[in-house]
């Protein structure tokens, strides 16, 4: 029985290393977005001459297409009782949306820009107050409380229990990060043609799911702040500082998994 112990103490502790000396950077380093993303590939292609000039191509091609359409519906109210907006109007937002979509890479990284500035003053607010850094890293003491906590000698491993329950947080933190990170970048490299959307009433629901899709995945990043303050100010060995710590990082995770689901945000 005690060499299946050391065993399973041996696995735990080895499956934790494996992690500590990468996975905390990892998750640090993708936790925020910030306007670095905009030098790194693929935005920093996107952002070529080359590309603008195809862009600004099918976004010209864009709005002639929407221009034909209510032309056509147009045509089409003079024989039957469809309603159409007034064409002042309609050439109105169309003048306006097409301006926007095309400096809409501008207006994107303008968003990030600022979307992280924001996060860094909440970052520095909340380690002016607990002098201590709002990451991830934290987790790797956190471990040693857990077994200081249950004071248990002679049986399994509650530090290498521990451990790997952060590790597998870390884990799915990581592929969760990941996936929110390509989501911003396809909003990104998407923003002149989903700005075109608002144009037509019938797209202009895929406009909102692209608007809701961008601004949650950024603005989580600021929330992750919030919920990770908490168990780091809550630093003691009771119940409730384990159940603090516990609940946060249920809620990290929750949060930060539906933020690729459109139905959920």
């Amino acid at each position: 029985m005690n060499e299946a112990i050391k065993n399973i103490n041996s696995i735990l502790n080895k499956f934790y290393s494996s992690i500590e000396s990468n996975g905390y950077k990892l998750l640090n380093d993708i936790a925020d977005i910030d306007e670095d993303i905009f030098s790194k590939q693929p935005l920093k292609t996107i952002y070529s001459d080359k590309c603008i000039e195809y862009i600004n191509l099918v976004i010209n091609t864009l709005v002639f297409a929407f221009i034909l359409y209510y032309f056509f519906k147009l045509v089409i109210s003079l024989y039957s009782s469809n309603e159409v907006s007034n064409i002042y109007i309609f050439l109105s937002k169309v003048i306006v949306v097409f301006i926007i979509s095309k400096n809409s890479y501008s207006l994107c990284k303008g968003v990030v820009e600022i979307n992280y500035k924001f996060t860094q003053v909440i970052e520095q607010i909340f380690e002016d107050v607990t002098d201590k850094k709002i990451n991830y890293d934290f987790l790797n003491k956190k471990a040693d409380t857990l077994e200081e906590f249950f004071e248990l000698e002679d049986k399994i491993n509650i530090k290498g229990i521990g451990e790997s329950l952060i590790c597998l947080f870390i884990l799915n933190m990581i592929v969760i990060l990941s996936v929110r990170y390509v989501i911003v970048i396809l909003c990104i490299i998407l923003s002149p043609f989903a700005i075109l959307l608002y144009i037509n009433k019938e797209t202009r629901f895929l406009f909102i799911m692209w608007i809701k899709l961008l601004v949650f995945n950024l603005l989580v990043q600021i929330i992750n702040k919030f919920i990770l303050f908490i168990p780091i100010i809550s630093n003691g060995k009771d119940y409730l500082s384990t159940s603090i710590l516990i609940g946060s990082l249920l809620i990290i995770y929750k949060l930060n998994k539906n933020m690729g689901d459109i139905n959920k945000i």
